[in-house]
């Protein structure tokens, strides 16, 4: 190296300097090292509070774990007992419904026999009342219900159109009042009620005056009070006592005559 001083001198002979330039730190091997040591341990550092994180994670889901299977638990316990008890409901309604059943079925067979005995007493008063020699039916508001054949015969009048005649118009005028008395079954002011047997006359479809004997019996009918007719024909008999007591009349006529004439 050459130089040269204030004067404008310059050395005569090459002067040397050794020296060595150094790279900045953060090109060395230590920095290289130490920047590779400190980003080891912040890995390790976040590995590390990763993990703990990732522990108390799995801690409180565990302890959430635990928690819903001790819930679940009791649930199932409950859900259980409500099993046993519905079951046990279940059981012993089956075992009421059966008893009741059974009763049904009891009460359905009673009905059936009390319909099945009715039916048959039903048919034996129908064969007894159309097979009757009397005429029977039953009154109600002065009207003629459920005649049979012998007072269809003796009143003339078919069923039906008898059911739509008063029965007061077919009773002879001077015997309505009685035999409307006598028919109805209602309380006189003594409390008393009108029964027995008498005799009255009517008038059948062909306008004949037939003598009859009555028998009334009150009874419900329908759900409304009613009265059970028996009567039967006596004309023939009435005539007959006529006859006798004319005939009667006649001896005692004939009686006294004879003794008027001694």
């Amino acid at each position: 190296m050459k130089a040269c001083n204030n004067d404008g001198g310059w050395n005569k002979e090459s002067a040397s300097i050794a020296f060595k330039i150094l790279p900045p730190f953060w090109r060395t091997w230590v920095f290289y090292i130490l920047y590779a040591v400190i980003v080891i341990l912040g890995i390790l550092t976040l590995v590390r509070t990763r993990t703990r994180n990732l522990e108390k994670q799995q801690k409180l889901l565990e302890k959430k774990v635990e928690s819903s299977t001790r819930e679940l638990k009791q649930e199932k316990e409950k859900v259980e007992q409500i099993n046993l008890e519905l079951e046990y409901r279940v059981v012993e309604r089956t075992s009421e419904l059966l008893d009741a059943n059974k009763m049904l079925q009891e009460e359905i067979r009673d009905r059936k026999q009390v319909e099945m005995a009715l039916r048959e007493s039903e048919e034996k008063f129908r064969m007894v009342v159309e097979n009757a020699n009397e005429g029977i039916f039953i009154l109600q508001d002065d009207f003629v219900k459920f005649p049979n054949p012998n007072t269809v015969k003796m009143l003339g009048y078919p069923g039906k159109e008898l059911a739509q005649i008063p029965f007061s118009s077919l009773v002879h005028p001077q015997d309505r009042a009685k035999v409307l008395e006598r028919c109805n079954n209602k309380p006189k002011p003594g409390g008393e009620v009108s029964t027995g047997t008498f005799s009255s006359r009517i008038i059948n479809q062909a306008g004949k005056e037939l003598w009859v004997e009555l028998n009334s019996v009150g009874i419900q009918w329908e759900e409304k009070p009613a009265a059970l007719i028996f009567f039967r024909d006596i004309t023939e008999r009435k005539r007959l006592e006529t006859q006798l007591l004319e005939t009667e009349k006649m001896k005692a006529i004939g009686t006294m005559a004879g003794g008027i004439a001694h």
